[in-house]
Order: structure tokens, then sequence, then C-alpha cells
């Protein structure tokens, strides 16, 4: 009884008080208005910060060998996958869902300019991939890596400004090849990139998968990059 007269005395005192129910009406409103578009938008920013991550570098799938990513950096030429594996995973997929299938070889070694050298990791990398993965790096300068250029290269800002080189300057790679031996080869800067992490543009270079391979006397790739059509496939 004494519910029933407390629910006749809170409904009296909202019908007297129009104008002080109704702003707390809309007060609830808006709060909930506020929360489901601030819950949305957040979704929206994890869902495009997953895709700039697969269509910069990432991919869906990386097909490396076991124990590439745990000991990969300290012995790399002891995970080398077959050149033609590309072609072994694309007999697994549909092609609707395969947007496309690309090689990457890490290296590392020594860039010269003039009187300056400086160590510095690479990436050999397809110069056809920047269609699929063009997010990954912005030029600044010069160029991407063509395939009508294979002696050219792109570096990062950082590392082009410690060692005094621009687009169009001559520097010497030299690394440790597959067999135990020591190569070198002569390379123009064709351009200048920066990505979000600039410890890695004071250090990176990118030239053509075909030139590193020649460079490291290596056919193999340490990883296969997978970019699906759809991040649901």
């Amino acid at each position: 009884m004494l519910m029933i007269t407390d629910m006749k005395f809170a409904l009296r005192n909202l019908i007297r008080q129009k104008h002080r129910s109704f702003m707390a009406l809309g007060a609830v409103a808006f709060g909930i208005t506020a929360l489901v578009i601030a819950s949305g938008f957040i979704q929206w920013i994890f869902l495009d910060f997953r895709e700039t991550s697969i269509r910069s570098q990432l991919g869906h799938i990386q097909i490396v060998r076991p124990g590439y990513f745990d000991a990969g950096k300290a012995d790399p030429y002891a995970y080398l996958l077959p050149d033609a594996l590309s072609d072994f995973f694309a007999r697994d997929f549909d092609d609707n869902q395969i947007q496309a299938i690309v090689p990457r070889l890490n290296f590392s070694g020594l860039i010269s300019h003039e009187e300056a050298t400086l160590s510095f990791i690479g990436e050999g990398v397809d110069p056809a991939e920047q269609q699929f993965f063009g997010d990954a790096l912005q030029i600044s300068s010069g160029g991407h890596l063509s395939t009508d250029k294979p002696n050219q290269i792109i570096i990062g800002e950082g590392l082009a400004r410690n060692l005094g080189v621009k687009v169009g300057n001559t520097v010497v790679l030299l690394v440790n090849t597959a067999t135990g031996g020591i190569n070198a080869v002569e390379a123009t800067v064709g351009g200048l990139f920066t990505t979000v992490t600039k410890s890695y543009d004071d250090n990176a270079l990118r030239l053509p998968i075909d030139t590193a391979r020649e460079l490291l006397r290596t056919q193999g790739v340490h990883r296969w990059i997978v970019l699906l059509n759809n991040t649901d496939q």
C-alpha cells in the first residue's frame, strides 16, 4: 500500500513539474545518445586501425619457417623459404579470396657514402607491391621502387640525413652473404621515405628483391605476405 502511494506521489510530482521532468528526461536521452555515438566511434577506430595495419605492410597472413620470429634476426639464413612457395599457397585459396602474395627478404649491413658509413636494416621487396601496401611508406622525395631500375633503393629520411645523402646520390651496400662471404653493390638513392616509426626511418632502406637476392647470393625469402580481398575471409 505504501509503495502504491509513493508511486502516485511521484507521478503527480512529475506531472506538476513538467519543465523539470523534461529537463531530466532530456539529460538521460542525451547521455544515452552520447554513449552510443562514442561506442560506435571507438569501434570504428579499432576497425580502421586494423585495416590500416593490414594494408600498410603486415597483410592478413604471414608465412614463415617455425621459429623465425624468435631467432630469425640472429640467424636469418637458417629460416629461408623457397622462392616458388607462392604458387603452392595460391592453389589452396580461391582466386576471389587472394589479392596478392608478395615476398619479403630481410637483411642488415653497412651503407657508405663518401667518408660516412652507417649500419642499416634492409628489406628486399617486390616493387609492384606498392599498389597493395602503399600505406606503409610515405615518399617525401623522389619516387617508389621500380622494376625498370633494379639498382635504385629508397631509404628512410633519418638514415639519409645521418648519412648525408639525397635523391640521386650513389651509395655502397656491404653485407654478409648467405654462404658466409662478403658482397657489396653500388646503388642509387631513388627516394626518401617516412613512416609512423622514427627509429625505423633512422635505420631502414628498401630495394628490389631481385637485387637483394643478388647481393645476398640467395634465391629464398624470409616471409610470404598474403593479402586477402576481405578481412572477413
